[in-house]
């Protein structure tokens, strides 16, 4: 092959290798940049009056000094995150279900999988704070703790936007609530998968708040 000839077969490589590498990972997108576009949308929207005369380029120029940001940023935010957003919230979304269907992990009492049991997930791209909903049945309430974990886990490996993760366990076979709880990034960022099953029912579910089970789980 032509020196010139493998050049640009790998260029082409790498093209097309980087871009299956972002659209896995956020589709490319940082938590700053989602909140720099948040806020300028959500901002422009709340003051119609300001900014509804202006074009685009002005917009963002106004909102960055009213925003107290650097110009470059706040446009360089824009143009990355404005063409993939309407896509967004299902990649992230599709992304952290086919983790929770392939999750598992081994306990004392055998091994524990969410496969087919993933019921929904929700991403709300509505504020700069991003906020998941993962809702899943449970069919074995003693391990309501460490699936909880293994959801929160899940969550954080999939995505860097979330700040909010809320989480809810519907009983398998009647379909009533079990369990309900939220869970922050910070907290998320302490789960280690392969100390849920020593640590879910001790430590690791005091990281979640507002924790509610409809039978306290017992062994």
């Amino acid at each position: 092959m032509k020196k010139s000839s493998y050049l640009a077969l790998l260029t082409c490589l790498t093209i097309i290798f980087s871009s299956l590498l972002s659209y896995g990972d956020d589709m490319g997108v940082t938590s700053k940049e989602l909140e720099l576009y948040r806020l300028f949308i959500n901002g422009t929207e709340a003051n119609p009056k300001k900014f509804a005369n202006l074009n685009l380029a002005k917009k963002i120029k106004t909102a960055a000094r009213l925003m107290k940001v650097k110009l470059s940023k706040l446009k360089a935010a824009y143009h990355k995150v404005h063409p993939v957003f309407d896509q967004l919230a299902n990649s992230i979304g599709n992304d952290i279900k086919n983790e929770l269907e392939s999750y598992n992990i081994r306990s004392r009492f055998g091994l524990i999988s969410l496969k087919g049991r993933v019921d929904q997930v929700d991403i709300d791209l509505s504020s700069h704070k991003v906020v998941a909903f993962v809702k899943w049945k449970n069919q074995d309430r003693r391990f309501l703790q460490e699936e909880a974990c293994m959801v929160a886990h899940a969550v954080k490996e999939k995505t860097k936007l979330v700040w909010t993760l809320a989480l809810l366990a519907n009983d398998k076979t009647k379909g009533t609530k079990q369990f309900t709880a939220k869970i922050s990034t910070e907290s998320m960022n302490r789960i280690k998968k392969l100390r849920i099953p020593m640590m879910a029912d001790r430590k690791y579910i005091n990281l979640f708040e507002n924790k509610w089970f409809l039978y306290k789980p017992t062994r």
